[in-house]
């Protein structure tokens, strides 16, 4: 993602740094904050929730697990291969 960044002169976003920042915004550490989003599910929906406006203002790569099928979910229509 960083090399398609410097070729094409996109901005770039790691979802691990949004991750990262939550848990510091909850003052916890990054094992804390994964056990409490795995009961609290409302925080992965705000972090998606979040990278899908980054994602929806453009002219931008967001490096993350999920951030390919929030793309593709919510912002293009796409179709996923058998």
């Amino acid at each position: 993602s960083e090399i398609l960044k410097e070729k094409i002169g996109l901005n770039y976003i790691y979802s691990g740094d949004i991750f990262r920042n939550k848990a510091q915004e909850y003052k916890m550490s990054l094992e804390e904050f994964g056990k409490y989003c795995e009961k609290n599910p409302e925080i992965d929906r705000e972090l998606d929730d979040f990278q899908l406006k980054i994602l929806k203002k453009g002219d931008v790569i967001v490096e993350g697990r999920i951030a390919g099928w929030i793309a593709c979910k919510d912002i293009i229509n796409c179709r996923l291969a058998n």
